[in-house]
């Protein structure tokens, strides 16, 4: 329910439910369960611009992807990690989480994800005036089926 009161724009609504679902997931001992609720309220305080409480569930939640083994909910944390650094202007940070989030979504050989942080990247070194790395990073996403 809390991903599609996120989807819908909801924020108060996704953040209510989301956290009583929170110390279920605890107490069933789901680290899947746990991290991806913990991802999905970090998504809501991304939306809500609030930056910092978005990361802190971010980092929360990605030890426990890692530990799960969910390279994918592990990319997209990362992924969204990167977001908000970007718009908190901490392009070097954005990077770097993107690069990690690269690594593993080939690993998974998930190619719209690898597509997406590569013209994320693309975006961060454009951004940082290093337009013949952004064109590099652009052209390797495009066989990926950038979207």
């Amino acid at each position: 329910m809390g991903r599609a009161y996120n989807n819908l724009g909801q924020r108060e609504d996704a953040l209510k439910v989301l956290n009583q679902a929170l110390p279920i997931m605890r107490e069933v001992k789901s680290q899947g369960g746990e991290a991806d609720t913990l991802e999905n309220i970090g998504t809501a305080y991304s939306y809500m611009g609030r930056g910092p409480e978005a990361l802190d569930y971010f980092n929360q939640s990605l030890p426990l992807w890692r530990a799960a083994g969910e390279r994918g909910g592990e990319a997209l944390t990362l992924g969204n990690m990167a977001i908000v650094y970007d718009n908190l202007g901490e392009k070097q940070k954005s990077l770097e989480a993107y690069e990690l989030a690269l690594v593993a979504w080939r690993e998974i050989g998930n190619r719209p994800g690898e597509a997406r942080a590569l013209n994320y990247m693309g975006r961060a070194y454009s951004d940082l005036g290093q337009k013949q790395k952004a064109l590099e990073l652009y052209n390797q996403a495009l066989p990926s089926g950038a979207t």
